[in-house]
């Protein structure tokens, strides 16, 4: 076939290359997921500033992994960074010959009277972080107990609220006792993106009582019937979070013991 006027076998190329650093960043996102941020047993090991000299911010690290950090500062002085900023941040340790300066961007940020706390991830992962010694390595690498999938026949159901005019119903995609995620229809929650603060009532299986939480939106995806919101539950051990606390903990272990029975259960009508 002859070549079509005014186009070059290259845009075809493209497009395949486009495809496959997508999926390559999809892959990404995917592993950087799956490590949990932790706090670092002592904060003498490592210390986190950002932006660059002459003003630089040393945050109190909240809990940090290999993809991201989060960091709090006093509410009178802080970077006052926006959202999806772009920022350095320098990471130094006793483990580390010299300090790393890693690529950023502001995921989320949250103010209240006493302090400011801002949510960084990795643009670029430290390809140093692997072979730093093991005692620094664990403090980025250590993984919190994994959320679970509600049963089909028993969801969880919640009302999510954004503001006065924001207020979804919607069914746990997954949880666990430290966040959630769930899915909404692609005309709602159009205004809520990463780092925004939600207002979260939860009613698990066979419990009359409602949970309510507030949570801080993690993520936004496009998934297939709508988007994608992962959320982390904010406020730390209070009282008010201590009875979801411990239910949520007695849920995620008894669904995971559902789930490894039928794993392990055999199957039915198979040919012998």
């Amino acid at each position: 076939m002859p070549p079509i006027p005014g186009h070059s076998g290259t845009t075809s190329m493209e497009a395949t290359v486009q495809l496959q650093l997508r999926a390559f960043r999809d892959s990404e996102d995917r592993k950087r997921r799956r490590h949990y941020r932790t706090c670092p047993p002592s904060r003498k090991c490592l210390k986190i500033h950002v932006g660059k000299d002459p003003k630089r911010w040393k945050g109190f690290i909240e809990d940090v992994t290999s993809g991201g950090t989060r960091l709090s500062f006093p509410a009178e002085d802080h970077p006052r960074y926006s959202l999806h900023e772009s920022v350095h941040v320098q990471i130094s340790s006793p483990y580390l010959e010299r300090s790393l300066v890693v690529p950023s961007i502001v995921s989320y940020r949250y103010e209240s009277v006493e302090r400011a706390t801002y949510g960084f991830e990795f643009t670029k992962r430290p390809a140093d972080l692997v072979d730093i010694p093991a005692p620094l390595k664990q403090v980025f690498n250590q993984r919190r107990e994994r959320r679970v999938r509600p049963a089909p026949d028993k969801p969880i159901h919640l009302t999510v609220t954004a503001s006065a005019d924001e207020r979804f119903e919607a069914l746990a995609h997954d949880i666990a006792a430290g966040g959630l995620s769930f899915i909404l229809a692609a005309d709602d929650g159009t205004l809520m993106a990463a780092g925004d603060a939600v207002e979260l009532e939860i009613r698990l299986p066979c419990q009359a009582e409602r949970f309510r939480a507030r949570g801080i939106l993690s993520s936004r995806e496009q998934a297939a019937g709508g988007v994608h919101f992962g959320a982390c539950f904010q406020g730390g051990k209070t009282e008010s979070t201590a009875g979801l606390n411990a239910a949520l903990t007695k849920y995620v272990r008894e669904r995971r013991r559902e789930i490894a029975r039928d794993r392990q259960a055999p199957r039915t009508g198979t040919p012998a």
